[in-house]
């Protein structure tokens, strides 16, 4: 089987517009366009580069999260508050890159084996889990909870993540 591609820029006149810019900049520049280039790359490809972001952006969030635990912990609740919204922001941003990984995974079915336990619903559900107490935590200001439950919940739950995507990642790659 062939495998997929998919569009990854446009470049008009020289100047590269990534494709999640707006259709209606790319039809705009077209009106008085001397050339059109299209570049694409394998589906595995794609999401073999998107895994490795997201394995990155998984490890500065852990590095973000683990200075908030000691700051949680030594009594800097107000401290810790500002570096403890920017790392629940990073979460939904986490679980936004993990639903589009999920998407793209099924553009190229069984080709990289089991992938469900680093992205399925289990591994959801776990995260869910954590993110509650965190929340309950927080809103009964129990700080000292929420610090152990970023260190010794979290962070372990983040780095197998990491992991876990790691090595569906390698599989990608090994598909080209």
């Amino acid at each position: 089987m062939e495998p997929r591609h998919i569009i990854t820029d446009v470049l008009i006149d020289g100047k590269t517009f990534p494709i999640d810019e707006s259709a209606a900049q790319v039809k705009l520049s077209t009106l008085s366009a001397q050339s059109i280039a299209v570049t694409s790359a394998r589906s595995t490809q794609v999401i073999a580069m998107t895994l490795s972001h997201t394995v990155d952006y998984i490890r500065e969030l852990g590095q973000v999260a683990s200075k908030i635990p000691d700051l949680y912990r030594i009594g800097k609740d107000q401290e810790a508050s500002k570096p403890y919204a920017r790392f629940v922001d990073g979460l939904y941003r986490l679980i936004s890159y993990l639903e589009v990984i999920k998407k793209a995974v099924g553009i190229v079915g069984d080709q990289v084996g089991q992938v469900e336990p680093a992205i399925g619903p289990e591994r959801e559900r776990g995260l869910l889990d954590v993110l509650k107490q965190m929340l309950e935590a927080q809103s009964n200001k129990d700080w000292i909870l929420l610090a152990a439950l970023l260190e010794y919940e979290l962070m372990p739950f983040m780095d197998k993540w990491a992991r876990d995507l790691s090595g569906i990642r390698a599989r990608f790659q090994s598909l080209d």
